[in-house]
Formats: C-alpha cells, structure tokens, sequence
C-alpha cells in the first residue's frame, strides 16, 4: 500500500464530485490516468519501504523519481480544464463569502471556489519574529493539486545559494509596506524552512477538505505595525495588522512537533529590496525604499552619439534636482550607459561624457549646500533590460541619478493590537487587508483581445478572448493589487498568461509583469525584486505547455499583480497585454 503522510491540516467529509465529474484538479488539458503508472508500481512499493527516502532523513532531499511521479500521483485521474464557471455572457457576482471567526481575510485562488486562501493570523512573538498562519479551503468538487507552487525558487538568492528551501512554502512572503522589503521564511540552522513543509511531496487539497499553513519570518522594524502577505496562489493581503503576542510554539511541520520560532536558531534572514517603478516619457524611477534612482532617457535629453543636452533637458531635470534637495543624501551618483550597438570602444566614453553633462546641469539646479556628484561611464555594461528587442535597447540607453530616497510622511499613529486571550488563537481584531472575497468577482470594467497582437507564432494569444477589471485597491501605504479575470472563448485554443509578462526584460521570468497602470503620463508598473523578478504576482515558471494557469478553451482564470501607485491618482488605465486598454478603473481603497 502507497501512503503519503500528510502535514498540519484540517480536514471536513469529501462530498462526492458533482455532475458525475472526477473529483480531479485541472492540472492539464488532456486526460491523463494512472495505466502509465503501472509498471512503476514496484518501485514505489521498494521506494516506500527505505526509510531515508520517506522518513525523516528524506526531508531535503529532492529524488528525481518522486518528483517526476508527483504531478500524476497528485491529480489522481483526468482533467478537461479549467474549474470555475462556464465563460459567456455577463454574470452576476454571488454574494460575498462570510467570514468565519478568527479569519483576518480571505482571497480566492486564480481558480476560484476550489482554493480559498484565508488568513488566521500574522503574529510578532517575542518580538523577534511573525507567524503568519493560512487556511486553504477547496469549496469545490474538484482536487486543488497544490504541486510545488507554494516553493521557493533555489536560484532566488544567487549570493546564498542554498537558502531557499524547496520542499516547502518558501515562496509565501511578507511585505514591509513602509521600508519596501519582501521578508521570505526563515530556516533552521539546518536549512529546513520553519514553516510548512512537504512529505515527501505536496498532496492536492481534496474536494470538501482543508488544510492549515503557517511559516515563520524575520521580524520586521519595531515601528512597523502591519504588513502585506503574498501568497502565490491569490491576490495578495496588503496592510493587515500585527498582533504581538509573548513567546509561544507553533507546529509548522508535524514530524518536529510544536517549536517557539523567538527561541530556534535560525540562519541569515533573507530580507529583499522591492523596486516601484513609475515610468514618464523623460524618466523613470526605480524606489526600492532606500534609495531612489532616476532612469534618464538619453534617447530623449540627447541626439544619437551626442553628449550635448538638448535644449528643453534642463527643464526636464528640474524634478530630478527637487527630489535630490528634499533627500538628505550628500554624495550623488550619476551613470552613464549605453545598448550594445557598436561597441565599448565608442559607447564607454559617449556614456561618460553623458553622465558628466548630466552632472553639470543638475550641479547648477540643485540648491542645496554640501551635495557632491561622482560621476562614471559604463558603456553598455548592466543593461537594465533586454538588448534583443527595441525596447530594452531604449532602456538601457540612459543616465541614472541614484541617491537616498526622500523621507516618507511618518505613519499616522495606530493602537498596537493586542494579543488573544487563549494561546494559539487569532488576533482579537477585526477583519484586516480586505473584505470577504465574491466569487464570480465583480467586474469594473472589460475589453477584447487586441487583434494587432494576434498572430500565429505558438502561445500566441487567442481572437476570442476578454479581459475583466475586478479589483484595483490601495493600501495607506501606496501598495496597490489589480486583479483581472482573462476569459478565453476560443473553441479550441488555450490562452497562454504568460502572455502578460514583460517582453523587453526588464524583468526576467514569468508572470503578469507587463501589466501597467496608466494615469495621464504616468505609467505604474508592476512591484519586482532585486533580482528582476515579479513580485506579488502569480510565477507561471515551471508548469510547462499544461501549465494549470493556461486558460483552457471556454473557461476563465483570475490573475493579479501588485503596485505602488503614487499619490493623487484616483483613476487608471489598465494595460493587460494582448488586450485593448480597460479605462478610467477607480482606484479603490
């Protein structure tokens, strides 16, 4: 007999699948059982049976059988799609889902009623580090496989390797809204992630069923007093509030038992920049919470191999030299860069004269004392983006001005919530980060698929398809979440999101990167790391050509993706490539 052993979970009686349907999550397109299995069988039954495989010591290992079987074992029969309602005319939203007690808030999945996402709690023990714990509820008739889309990426942290743990829910993440930093679990000395963790692989939640999560993060400063949680499966929960609470345990992985995250060893936080990007036609601005860089334009201040500033960039630096007189930065830096056309020889000295010319003009506009400039010309060394298109080469051509971001307006003061009066439980306070979730969401605005961008190269997005707007929210602290339904009524052709990820590299893997935000001549664009990577976006890397995020033929997915949106902009255009633009979206709060 194969068992699998199953972590922290709550589970409720499995209605039987409805409709005479399979009980199967959507995990690929065409219909799959187990008749390919058979002949591994044996070798499951000897696999089962060595105890450094599923016991204890497997934990961390990653046996490339196991994995490769994990898809099939976890779907557990045939899928013909997408759950969720049938696409076509316009629906009605269902009235709001109730929220239990001691549910801060909840979110549903990009499939919807079979992965409700409902957060229990986020906690600062000891002051030393928060607990976020999570409810996954599958509400349909269907299995939601979970697979490894709750793992972190290994390679997220090229200067640590190894840090990230990736047989467990290392990509749920936290916010720091107000210092921009993205905080990711942490790891026991041994590097086994103080959170939920997988034995030896993730199971599907089963129809009916829940299951319980919860992980351990480096806390954040003392002063801040809520945070945003991303989990990968929903949109995420932006501004909730921290309950602090004396030291106590958790169980985040059972064969551990209970364990008081404020007294474990533990190794390195891994605590991330998050860049906000506002791009106007001149500038764009790169604010990671620290420092603020200024991506110039050279295409834009100077004639091509020009080093001469053109006659309105004076007037166009002005802002630059206002944000530099409101930051209490002395030293300024001023970089020079060119794309790889022609070569360094030229490009090198053509982006240092550049610089040094920017730096003579805003040395005149600045009118603080005691501000120095340095500087440099890197030729078409750190590209910012893609050199293979057009428009990565156009980004890469650019004077950057980096110095410490301008302080923010200090945070309105707030109570400190207060901790629960029984151990373990949920914080005493309302609901937090959002109401209770509609599904089908309601909708604010839609558009077609955009015939220019149909063509037949593969993935290449289907004609009969739509986007719906069905939420774009902002929190206090600039943080902003759209979501969007994409609904494929195509006959035959599946929607490929991937689609909707950025072509001209400015960020590098897969996820709803291209989105943006316009508001007159402003574009937003989407939240990403340090290593270029979305951040509070859906990652569609590593579900291959079935991908579960492709939208099969007359079906629909929700997406979302996460901002910072300046302030005084109540109204935005919504860009969903491959779509026609979606105007005048409220931006709600």
């Amino acid at each position: 007999m194969f068992i699998m052993r199953r972590g922290p979970a709550r589970r409720q009686p499995r209605p039987p699948p409805p409709d005479g349907r399979t009980g199967c999550g959507p995990e690929i397109h065409e219909c799959a059982n187990f008749g390919p299995l058979l002949p591994l069988l044996p070798l499951l039954a000897r696999l089962q049976g060595d105890p450094m495989l599923f016991g204890r010591p497997f934990q961390g290992r990653s046996p490339a059988v196991v994995f490769a079987l994990a898809p099939a074992l976890a779907i557990a029969g045939c899928s013909s799609g997408n759950s969720g309602p049938e696409s076509g005319g316009t629906e009605s939203p269902a009235p709001a889902a109730s929220l239990a007690d001691g549910v801060l808030a909840a979110r549903y999945s990009a499939w919807g009623r079979q992965g409700r996402v409902e957060l229990l709690a986020l906690e600062r023990v000891a002051g030393k580090a928060v607990v976020a714990r999570f409810r996954l509820t599958n509400e349909s008739g269907e299995d939601y496989p979970i697979m490894t889309s709750l793992s972190g990426n290994g390679e997220r942290n090229r200067e640590r390797p190894g840090s990230v743990d990736t047989n467990a829910i290392s990509a749920v993440s936290l916010l720091d809204e107000r210092n921009s930093r993205q905080h990711f679990p942490l790891n026991r000395a041994d590097g086994q992630c103080l959170c939920t963790r997988y034995h030896p692989f993730p199971e599907p939640v089963r129809a009916g069923e829940s299951r319980e999560l919860a992980a351990a993060f480096p806390a954040p400063p003392e002063d801040v007093r809520s945070m945003g949680v991303l989990f990968p499966h929903a949109p995420p929960f932006l501004n909730v509030p921290i309950t602090d609470v004396d030291a106590r345990a958790y169980t985040f992985d059972e064969p551990q038992g209970p364990v008081d995250p404020s007294a474990e060893e533990t190794g390195p936080p891994l605590v991330l920049p998050v860049l906000a990007t506002v791009e106007q036609e001149a500038a764009a601005r790169d604010d990671d919470g620290e420092n603020l860089r200024v991506r110039l334009a050279a295409d834009v201040l100077f004639a091509t191999d020009s080093a001469d500033l053109g006659a309105d960039a004076r007037e166009r630096l002005r802002s630059v030299a206002a944000d530099i007189d409101r930051s209490a930065d002395t030293e300024i830096e001023v970089d020079g860069h060119t794309d790889d056309t022609g070569n360094d020889a030229i490009n090198e000295p053509l982006s240092r004269r550049r610089a040094e010319a920017v730096e003579a003009a805003l040395g005149d506009l600045v009118t603080r004392n005691g501000v120095a400039f340095r500087a440099r010309g890197h030729g078409s060394g750190d590209p910012v983006a893609s050199n293979e298109t057009e428009g990565g080469r156009s980004k890469n051509r650019r004077v950057t001005v980096t110095f410490a971001r301008p302080a923010p307006p200090a945070p309105a003061p707030s109570a400190r919530a207060s901790a629960p009066a029984s151990p373990g439980g949920g914080p005493a306070a309302g609901p937090a980060g959002g109401a209770a979730p509609h599904w089908p969401h309601p909708v604010l605005g839609r558009a077609d698929a955009d015939p220019a961008t149909v063509d037949d190269a593969p993935g290449a997005s289907v004609k009969d398809a739509r986007v719906e707007v069905n939420a774009l929210t902002r929190a206090p602290s600039g943080f902003a979440t759209l979501v969007f339904t994409i609904v494929n009524e195509d006959r035959a052709a599946a929607f490929d999101p991937a689609r909707t990820a950025d072509l001209d590299g400015l960020y590098v893997g897969s996820g709803t990167s291209g989105v943006t935000l316009r508001a007159g001549d402003r574009t937003v664009r989407s939240l990403r790391a340090a290593d270029r990577s979305v951040v509070g976006s859906p990652d569609f890397a590593g579900f291959g050509p079935d991908s579960r995020y492709h939208v099969a033929p007359g079906k629909r997915l929700t997406f979302w993706t996460t901002f910072r949106i300046p302030d005084g902009i109540g109204k935005a255009t919504v860009r969903v490539p491959g779509f026609a633009p979606v105007a005048d979206v409220p931006v709600g709060k």
